[in-house]
C-alpha cells in the first residue's frame, strides 16, 4: 500500500469517525440490531425505520473506537433507503471480504486494517448488527403475510 493510499484511508476513518452520519435513535423503528466487541469496548445499536417502497432508513447509536464508529457511519450512509435484500447482500459481501482480509470495491478503504487484524472485528461490528436487523425485518414481514 502506497503512502498516498494510507493517508487517504486514514482521512476516511477520521472523517467518518468524527463526523458521524445518521447517528441517532429514531422516534420509531421496526428493527434493532446490536453489536458488542468486548476486546475493544465497542457497543452499538443499529436501527431500521420504515421508509417508502420497502426501503428503510438506517441509523445507529453507540460508543466505540474510531474504526467501529467510522464503519457504522459509512454503513448507514451506504445502506440508507435500500431494501432488506440489498442490505442482506451488502452486509454478507462486507463480512465475507473481512473474513478473507481482502476488501474490494466500495470497501477498499478497509484494506488498511489488515495491518491490524484485531481492528477488522471493530469494522465488522456494525455490519453484523445490520444482518440482525435485516433478519428481524424479514421475520416481521413473514409474520405479517401469515396474518
Amino acid at each position: 500500500m502506497s503512502k498516498e493510499e494510507e493517508n487517504l484511508y486514514k482521512e476516511f476513518f477520521l472523517d467518518y469517525g468524527r463526523n458521524l452520519r445518521n447517528y441517532r435513535v429514531p422516534n420509531e423503528y421496526l428493527s434493532k440490531g446490536m453489536g458488542m466487541n468486548p476486546m475493544c469496548g465497542d457497543e452499538l445499536e443499529l436501527y431500521l425505520s420504515e421508509g417508502e417502497d420497502r426501503k428503510y432508513a438506517v441509523s445507529f447509536q453507540g460508543n466505540g473506537c474510531v474504526i467501529c464508529m467510522a464503519s457504522a457511519s459509512y454503513l448507514t450512509e451506504l445502506a440508507d433507503q435500500q431494501t432488506v435484500e440489498w442490505m442482506s447482500a451488502k452486509s454478507e459481501e462486507f463480512l465475507t471480504q473481512a473474513k478473507a482480509r481482502e476488501f474490494r470495491k466500495e470497501f477498499s478503504m478497509f484494506q488498511s486494517l489488515n495491518l491490524f487484524s484485531s481492528r477488522v472485528k471493530c469494522a465488522s461490528l456494525a455490519w453484523s448488527a445490520l444482518q440482525d436487523s435485516v433478519k428481524n425485518i424479514c421475520l416481521l414481514e413473514r409474520d405479517t403475510v401469515k396474518t
